[in-house]
């Protein structure tokens, strides 16, 4: 069994070579500075990352191809068997002494509260200014994990569920893959020690996200199923499964398959009374009927079909809420992408510099890399648009700040 004891800058440089990353790519992948990774590279085995960087290290070892692993072992000399242990997730603080928090139901409801509040600021202000905040919380959880027990134990377990599928997803806006996919696969466990069935579909759903995301079409279309499935009478979350499922078929060319899903996701919705008064987590209350137009619209910008995406989105986004900021800049990227595929370049870029300013204001990476797909549309066209230029200028500008 192959395992990295203990990672220094001689083991990260053997793996960034095993994956055939650049030291930039390398750096985006683990989501750290391009210094960062340089520093490590050139200090060899005289520097050993941070705990949280070794446990970010030991997930991207984790999820590499046997091909890759083979790799690994040769640039370290080493002759172990290319099998491995999944990687342990980040455990929060070590090396300080922390005061346990009493578990009891008026803590657990605090911090229900204060997540709920933390996910509306997200719309608004991105995940920058957000991450540190919730890790602290997600820490404090986890410390109360140790001392609960019983039905607290459970409620307890709810609540890390629900922190740490926020902290994936504040990871994945951010764009740093590993660390967000390490966070979401937690809280898909703690889902299940938590027996509550709507947040076990709920994680898998945001699995299924990611892989949708990634081009891994097998393992979007599986886990969208299975969410699909657990949800039980939760049709929001029926409803984002679905989407999820969609995304996958579509990336696999079934366009009957992907667009029956996206209509099956709508009438859940519209069949929806909503969230009563009383639920304190509103899970999948973002998966309105406008927010499965414009999902729909990326579903066909896969499928080829840019001119009924460009009609879907400007349905969208027209009555888009203002306190979904953020998403409605992912969204105009998309839209800029599609109107670059009808080679109506000035509509793109106006879009997209819209886009460009909120992806900015919010820190959100997921839109900075589709206005880069849009850049790269252009380009396949071999458009050579003054304009074009100038926004991929101003574009580069803001992915560079953004990493510093």
């Amino acid at each position: 069994m192959i395992a990295v004891e203990r990672w220094t800058g001689r083991e990260t440089r053997a793996l960034r070579r095993a994956l055939r990353m650049t030291v930039i790519g390398f750096a985006d992948h683990l989501g750290v500075a391009v210094r960062t990774v340089s520093n490590w590279e050139a200090r060899g085995a005289d520097i050993e990352p941070l705990p949280e960087m070794q446990a970010a290290l030991d997930t991207a070892l984790s999820r590499a191809s046997r091909e890759s692993v083979h790799r690994f072992q040769a640039f370290l000399g080493t002759g172990e068997q290319a099998e491995f242990d999944p990687a342990p997730l980040p455990e929060g603080r070590r090396g300080s002494v922390r005061p346990s928090l009493p578990v009891s139901a008026q803590v657990i409801d605090e911090l229900t509260t204060l997540r709920a509040s933390l996910v509306r600021s997200d719309s608004m202000l991105g995940p920058g200014r957000l991450i540190a905040t919730v890790g602290e919380q997600v820490s404090n959880v986890q410390d109360m994990l140790g001392s609960a027990r019983g039905d607290l134990r459970r409620r307890v377990f709810d609540l890390a569920t629900l922190y740490a599928e926020f902290q994936g997803w504040l990871f994945e806006d951010a764009g740093q893959s590993v660390r967000s996919g390490a966070w979401t696969g937690r809280s898909v466990e703690w889902a299940q020690a938590s027996e509550n069935t709507d947040l076990a579909a709920y994680t898998l759903m945001r699995r299924a996200q990611q892989a949708a995301a990634g081009q891994e079409s097998s393992l979007a279309i599986g886990l969208g199923e299975a969410a699909e499935r657990r949800a039980g009478s939760a049709p929001r979350i029926r409803a984002a499964a679905a989407q999820q499922r969609a995304a996958g078929l579509a990336i696999e060319g079934d366009e009957t398959g992907a667009l029956q899903a996206m209509d099956q996701a709508l009438d859940l919705v519209q069949e929806d009374p909503g969230a009563a008064p009383a639920d304190q987590w509103s899970l999948a209350e973002w998966c309105t009927e406008g927010y499965v137009a414009a999902q729909r619209a990326n579903v066909l910008i896969t499928l080829g079909r840019a001119q009924e995406a460009v009609d879907s989105y400007e349905r969208a986004l027209t009555e888009w809420p203002q306190e979904y900021r953020r998403e409605r800049g992912l969204h105009m990227a998309r839209k800029s992408k599609a109107l670059a595929m009808l080679r109506r370049i000035d509509e793109a870029v106006d879009v997209g510099s819209s886009a460009l300013e909120i992806a900015v204001d919010t820190g959100s990476r997921r839109t900075l890399d589709e206005l880069q797909a849009m850049t790269d549309v252009a380009a396949d066209q071999d458009i050579a648009d003054r304009r074009v230029i100038e926004f991929g200028e101003s574009l580069v500008g803001a992915v560079q700040a953004g990493s510093q």
